[in-house]
This record gives C-alpha cells, structure tokens and sequence, in this order.
C-alpha cells in the first residue's frame, strides 16, 4: 500500500467507532504500515478508540496488545489516553496490557497521568486496586520511587498529600489481581 493509500485508509478509519473493525482492518496491513496507520491517530482518535466502551472492553484490551506489537509509541499513547475519570480502567476479560504495564518501565508522560487519575475523586475503588497493582511493580522492579515522588510534586499542593498516601499504601498492597 502506498502512502496516500494509507492516508486514506487511515481517514476511513477515523469515521470507525467499533474497535474490532478497526482492529481486524489494521491487521490486514503489514505491521510496518499498520504502525505507520496508528502512529498517524490524531488524540482525539487514540481517546475515541480507548474510551468508546460500550460492549468493547473486551476488544479494546485485544487491541491495546496488538498496538504493544506493532507500536511502542502509539501503545503507550492509547494507555495515557485511557486512564479517563469518565470510563475508568478498561477492565475486560483479557487485562494483559496491564502486565505490560507492570512488567515495563513507563514513560514518564503515562506515569503522570496515572498519578493524576489517581486523585481524581471519581476514583472507584476497583481502579484504585488495579493502580496499585502498577505503582507496586514500578516502585519495586524499576525503583521509581523518586520518579513518583517529582510527579506527585508538580501536582496541585491540595493533591500531594493525598497522592502520597495513596502510593505509600500501594507499594506496601498485595496485588489482588493478576495481569500478567
């Protein structure tokens, strides 16, 4: 396929709201020219593809692993954008992309924004578990420890003390869930 054929794909599957399509569409491609197709997703779309749920949860977690496959980048654009106050963790069937999470170093970016979901007062107590799971791995396999502390910093001062909380009691946890 040649690069304005990929232009176009891509517009088609910008008008796609299901993410089994454009999963099982993507996977036609080569990975190079899928990788070149998701890498390409406005922020807009990499939110519509992670946050559209109804009845797809299951889908969706598929696909954040195909992404982990053929795109580092773009996976880990997709994990930011699905940590939503609105929807939640995606929970699903199939939560392997939340080993990924446990079992590699996150990118600074994607550890912010799980630190400021993790003051959002929306927070359901199942996420927070799952959380946990996340911050417990990064602190013990990756000593992040400082990393989380300098992000919990540049957060709103009424937040700090909140979040620092929250991590003391995760890293100490046990992980009630297994994800790998």
């Amino acid at each position: 396929m040649t690069n304005p054929d990929l232009d176009s794909f891509r517009d088609e599957l910008k008008r796609e709201l299901s993410i089994e399509t454009i999963h099982q569409k993507l996977k036609l491609l080569s990975p190079g020219q899928a990788q070149q197709v998701v890498e390409g997703f406005s922020n807009f779309k990499v939110r519509m593809n992670v946050n559209v749920r109804q009845y797809q949860e299951d889908y969706i977690a598929r696909y954040m692993l195909y992404l982990w496959e053929i795109s580092q980048e773009s996976f880990w654009k997709h994990i930011k954008a699905s940590f939503n106050k609105y929807q939640g963790i995606l929970w699903g069937d199939d939560m392997e992309y939340i080993g990924i999470l446990c079992n590699n170093f996150i990118p600074e970016e994607v550890m912010k924004r799980i630190i400021e979901f993790l003051v959002e007062p929306e927070l359901r107590s199942q996420d927070k578990e799952g959380i946990s799971c996340i911050i417990k791995a990064q602190v013990l396999k990756f000593d992040r420890s400082s990393d989380i502390a300098a992000l919990i910093d540049k957060l709103p001062k009424k937040l700090r003390g909140q979040a620092s909380t929250y991590i003391a009691e995760m890293v100490i946890a046990e992980c009630n869930f297994h994800f790998e």
